[in-house]
């Protein structure tokens, strides 16, 4: 069976970024095994398509370990400390409360 889409939201910031989170299952399971975790917001970084934050697992970057990968203001960093999509979904809010503070109403 093919996979499904379970979520797929996206909000506004008040400094014009856009937080999108997307989450697929597999059919035959019901476990989550694709996820797309991004802040986009030009405003506070221009490159990689103004990407400031993310966490995904499309594909595998060469000498990481597994497909969960990281991305921090144009860095892409092996996620080591992954264990669940739930607890990535949680690191993820953690780290838009810290950009949140840092960036007041830029963010």
């Amino acid at each position: 069976m093919p996979d499904r889409k379970c979520l797929d939201e996206r909000s506004l910031t008040r400094g014009g970024g856009v937080i999108r989170v997307e989450a697929w299952v597999d059919r035959g399971s019901e476990w989550i095994h694709r996820y797309n975790l991004a802040y986009v917001n030009t405003e506070i970084y221009s490159g990689d398509n103004g990407r400031v934050v993310g966490f995904d697992n499309r594909h595998r970057y060469p000498g990481f370990r597994s497909v969960h990968h990281a991305h921090w203001f144009g860095l892409i960093l092996d996620d080591r400390r992954f264990v669940s999509f739930d607890q990535t979904l949680t690191r993820f809010e953690r780290l838009l409360a810290r950009l949140k503070r840092l960036y007041g109403d830029a963010y």
